[in-house]
């Protein structure tokens, strides 16, 4: 939405929205009281407000319950295609996990068919998430439990949470962590912008889905005995780049309701250009699937097969056989490149501890064997780069073979190389350098084992080794699974390693040459120190070379001189360069506001279940009672800034740009009772402030616009920072 050249028109569609707030009911009293049951048959059934969930099964071997397909968010369909998820549908039977379809994949011929195809049935109605539970969690345990989220990977097109059963974590953790896996909206479904999108519809909403998982655990996993303030983000590929991209969120004022994380390989391409490739990408989504000239609101009416034709049609780059879609620049939740944001410290600083670890090659899968000459390596990179001269300097910094045969001898290795910095390792060493000197705790790990192509490192994750495999190939699973439980148990991942080393004390194990402790990153050199080196039959520290900082500040420089040069980078996120000038770095920028439609398409207009849409700001009203107690000074002239949902003050760059430098203002303290204004980073649609308060209210970011009970509207309107009066 882009405020129209008369103000006052805009206020009127403002008050018009306002007046719709009075129609949003509270939440649904729910089933019976929140929590946990057992029937006769001993099986536990979860009571949420909206659905009573049953375990799906019981492992006896583990002693671990397990709840499958409990739906997180409504069917992102028809109308709500493209818009934040929406709180789930409110069901009368039990939930017994039999229904989950997996997210719509994508089945083109390449590359994901095999992988799409065997996942089985598919749909938009994919919201659900699995819990891993230990049986003693649910019977009153003294402690809550640390959790494991996990966020499947597959290129952003493919993958599902079915394929990543949690029991070997909890049974390595001696039945001490709870597991989550949740699905998110894929291809085209899930990772669509452009500027026609912005307008229209909502960019990345896998993102979004992903959240809305993160959310439900917050609100619910206590009931299964789990600790909300003890969640680690794990992912894999596509799912260890999303948490980048959790963690820079909203330029790193958004909460990624997680403590820890663990990223293995993540995995993204650089995208920038908002209005020119991303918006030509939507454009030839909309004419293969029979909307050509149209916007996100013709998709909402298509029938599914079209959609899932054009999917298919889009989801490999034929150019390159690469993925076509991954998380693009919004100017929302994403401002700019991860990379960019952690450069420019704008990221989360609430980040307890991190493993990072990649796999010894990445790229060689994913590298075009068409590329067997200069001309095509030329063509490759300005297919990628049109900037002629950002082109130019990436060629320069990979010659050709013969110029670089110490470095490689063949046009695939040169390619592969290239691929292996500006897709997946040089993310490692970004949010190493960014998130250590914040404060988190860093580990990197580097894995060998043989073929130690992308993706093997999941296996030993979360399979035991096959009966049949080499004695060192299943030695070292445990102790290597134990590097990442332990992570997310203790925000240590010496930990578990020692326990190991403890109860096999008269044997040597392979558990036996892991260092004590594995110290933490050291990147005060150009190659990152300390990095375990994961071997079938050993560990062992080294410099890891694949990283260095000279090659990855070069595609530091990269994404900023592509994004400066479609003058994309948001105002205080333009880094310095050398491959571009920087004049004129923001002026495409802009930052996206919520779009009317996207309200139209949400239960808001139907009077159906609550919404709380894109938020940057909200208002409490001294004379109502805060359903959520978060602190407010009614009478004094200053409000005291906290996020309601993390109970954590707000640091002084959100503060001002609440306006008044978090101060009321006066002009508009006659209409409300002096109002107190709390800003906040933009909370989930399903924040559970917006479920349980009694207040009416609708809020839009970056405008801010704002309903009591008596439909007045705020006279305060914050649009990008600025405080308008609305007379």
């Amino acid at each position: 939405m882009r405020l129209p050249n008369d103000f006052r028109s805009f206020t009127s569609t403002a008050v018009t929205i306002c007046l719709l707030c009075a129609s949003i009911p509270r939440a649904d009293a729910s089933p019976a009281d929140p929590g946990v049951s057992f029937d006769d048959m001993k099986m536990p059934t979860l009571t949420l407000p909206y659905a009573r969930v049953k375990a799906k099964g019981y492992d006896a071997k583990n002693d671990i319950y397990i709840f499958k397909n409990i739906p997180f968010a409504a069917p992102p369909q028809d109308e709500l295609r493209w818009t934040a998820p929406q709180p789930p549908v409110k069901s009368e039977s039990m939930i017994d996990g039999s229904h989950g379809p997996q997210c719509i994949q994508a089945t083109k011929p390449g590359p994901f068919k095999v992988l799409g195809e065997a996942l089985g049935m598919q749909s938009e109605d994919c919201l659900y998430l699995d819990v891993y539970v230990p049986s003693n969690a649910l019977n009153k345990p003294v402690n809550k439990l640390p959790v494991i989220q996990w966020i499947h990977g597959g290129g952003y097109v493919h993958g599902s949470k079915d394929l990543y059963p949690g029991d070997m974590l909890l049974k390595t953790s001696k039945n001490s962590v709870i597991y989550v896996a949740a699905n998110y909206r894929l291809g085209a479904f899930g990772f669509m912008g452009g500027a026609t999108m912005e307008e229209s519809g909502l960019p990345n909403a896998g993102l979004w889905d992903q959240r809305a998982a993160l959310n439900w655990t917050q609100q619910y996993i206590s009931l299964l005995g789990g600790d909300p303030q003890q969640v680690t983000a794990f992912g894999e590929s596509a799912g260890g780049g999303s948490i980048l991209h959790h963690i820079t969120a909203f330029g790193g004022k958004q909460d990624p309701l997680f403590k820890r994380a663990i990223l293995q390989s993540p995995a993204f391409d650089i995208k920038w250009d908002r209005k020119g490739a991303i918006e030509r990408q939507f454009q030839t989504f909309l004419e293969k699937a029979g909307c050509s000239g149209q916007d996100v609101n013709c998709l909402r009416k298509t029938g599914r097969e079209k959609l899932e034709k054009a999917n298919d049609g889009l989801v490999l780059d034929l150019a390159t056989l690469r993925s076509a879609f991954s998380p693009v620049p919004d100017g929302g939740w994403v401002r700019q490149s991860p990379p960019l944001e952690l450069r420019s410290g704008n990221h989360w600083r609430g980040i307890e501890s991190v493993l990072l670890s990649h796999v010894k090659d990445e790229a060689s899968i994913f590298t075009d064997p068409r590329v067997l000459t200069d001309k095509q390596f030329h063509d490759y990179v300005n297919y990628y780069f049109p900037d002629r001269s950002v082109a130019d300097g990436i060629e320069r910094q990979y010659p050709p073979p013969e110029e670089d045969k110490t470095t490689y001898t063949t046009q695939f290795a040169r390619l592969a190389i290239l691929l292996n910095h500006s897709g997946f390792v040089c993310y490692v060493r970004n949010a190493a350098d960014a998130l250590a000197a914040s404060g988190t705790r860093v580990w990197s790990l580097s894995y060998s084992v043989p073929p130690a192509k992308h993706g093997a490192d999941i296996i030993p994750i979360f399979q035991p080794p096959p009966m049949l495999a080499p004695k060192t190939e299943r030695a070292y699973r445990d102790p290597f699974r134990a590097l990442f439980v332990s992570l997310a148990q203790f925000g240590d991942p010496n930990m578990l390693t020692r326990r190991l080393r403890d109860e096999d004390r008269d044997k040597e194990t392979v558990a036996d040459r892991l260092p004590d402790p594995w110290p933490q990153v050291d990147n005060s050199t150009d190659e990152l120190g300390s990095v375990l080196e994961v071997e079938a039959g050993d560990f062992r520290l080294v410099n890891d070379p694949q990283n260095a900082q000279s090659a990855c500040n070069f595609w530091m420089d990269v994404g900023a001189s592509v994004t400066a040069n479609g003058g994309f980078a948001p105002p205080d996120g333009v880094l310095t360069k050398d491959l571009a000038p920087k004049d004129q770095a923001s002026k495409n920028y802009g930052g996206s506001l919520l779009p009317l439609s996207l309200l139209s398409n949400s239960p808001l207009h139907r009077g159906g279940a609550r919404s709380c849409s894109f938020a940057v700001a909200w208002t409490h009203f001294p004379s109502h009672k805060d359903r959520n107690n978060a602190d407010h000074t009614p009478n004094t002239g200053t409000a005291v800034l906290q996020n309601p949902f993390t109970k954590s003050p707000l640091d002084e760059q959100t503060r001002a740009k609440s306006g008044n430098g978090g101060k009321k203002k006066k002009s508009a303290a006659h209409l409300l009772d002096a109002p107190t204004r709390y800003v906040i980073s933009p909370p989930h649609p399903l924040h559970p402030f917006c479920l349980t308060s009694g207040m009416n209210w609708l809020l839009v970011q970056p405008a801010l616009m704002i309903c009591d009970r008596r439909n007045t509207l705020l006279r305060n309107l914050a649009i990008g920072g600025a405080i308008l009066e609305m007379l």
